[in-house]
């Protein structure tokens, strides 16, 4: 889980749930929160909240312009965003754009640089559960104090895709592994955690290569992660390295445990139509997996009330 209590403060939009081998009721998740996604449906794009028994946008809060990603801190008092620039940096191919990382007051204000993407271009800003750090990804890990202070790399493998655990002890991310395969070099990612504390790191796999370039998500007690495998869902407890895996009927991103760790919900690519949807299945293999909401998003967290 990668998002503190954000406060959003707009209600709006009503979404359609449909369904794909069941259907998500509110018997079946009533009292189970709240899912915060990014819409990438909109321009500028939407930090939401949805309600995780109907897939109704229950809050919106509009992203600045130009900005391609954003969170609200944990205290709800602050937002970090990675935003293009303005000037374009001509390609053959076409426009460049350089990207900075932002931070501002929650409704916008007092907004200013926080990290300027310089020959590094800074992603992925997230932050820490007790709000003193943002991690983003050059082409290191990196966190820094949102006062601009205390810049420091933490990771300088290229690791991507990182979470913090609810607990902020730890931070669980992907790393590529390249590998000659006869002829050919192959690639594949796998999912490794960095206690913070002792700054040590090890891999959670080693044998799968089969993670996707999108972050994991941390279980409410810190003891699990999942992680998207394409058309399939891998959970992985972080001491023992028992795993679970999941088959999908779509490729599967950016999924999230319900706060109970029975549930996940995840954003799935549907080959057949080429559509994106937000989808909800039970954390047990052979699960029916409904559809939660139509729209193109990005999940972030699923919160307890």
């Amino acid at each position: 889980m990668r998002l503190g209590h954000s406060a959003l403060t707009l209600a709006l939009v009503v979404a359609t749930s449909l369904s794909l081998g069941g259907s998500a009721t509110a018997g079946e998740t009533a009292g189970e929160g709240r899912i915060i996604a990014l819409d990438y449906t909109e321009d500028p794009k939407l930090l939401v909240g949805l309600d995780p028994a109907t897939g109704t946008v229950t809050d919106t809060r509009a992203l600045p312009p130009r900005a391609g990603s954003g969170s609200l801190s944990p205290d709800g008092s602050q937002l970090t965003y990675i935003r293009l620039r303005d000037e374009c940096i001509p390609q053959p191919e076409g426009c460049n754009y350089g990207r900075d990382l932002w931070i501002a007051d929650a409704d916008g204000g007092n907004a200013r640089v926080l990290v300027p993407g310089t020959t590094e271009t800074p992603d992925e800003a997230i932050w820490a559960p007790d709000g003193k750090h943002v991690l983003f990804r050059t082409e290191r890990l990196e966190w820094i104090a949102p006062d601009g202070t205390g810049r420091e790399v933490l990771d300088t493998t290229g690791g991507h895709d990182a979470s913090f655990s609810p607990d902020g002890k730890s931070l669980a991310y992907m790393r590529t592994t390249c590998w000659n395969d006869g002829d050919y070099k192959d690639c594949g990612r796998d999912p490794y955690v960095m206690h913070l504390a002792s700054r040590t790191v090890r891999a959670l796999t080693t044998d799968h290569r089969g993670g996707e370039s999108t972050p994991a998500d941390w279980s409410a007690d810190s003891r699990r992660i999942v992680y998207s495998t394409g058309y399939g869902l891998r959970s992985v407890d972080v001491t023992t390295g028992d795993s679970l895996s999941l088959r999908l009927p779509v490729y599967a991103f950016t999924p999230v445990f319900s706060p109970d760790g029975s549930r996940i919900a995840f954003a799935g690519l549907d080959d057949a139509t080429y559509t994106k949807k937000v989808y909800v299945t039970d954390a047990t293999p052979g699960a029916a997996v409904s559809v939660l909401n139509d729209r193109l998003m990005h999940l972030r967290d699923w919160l307890p009330e």
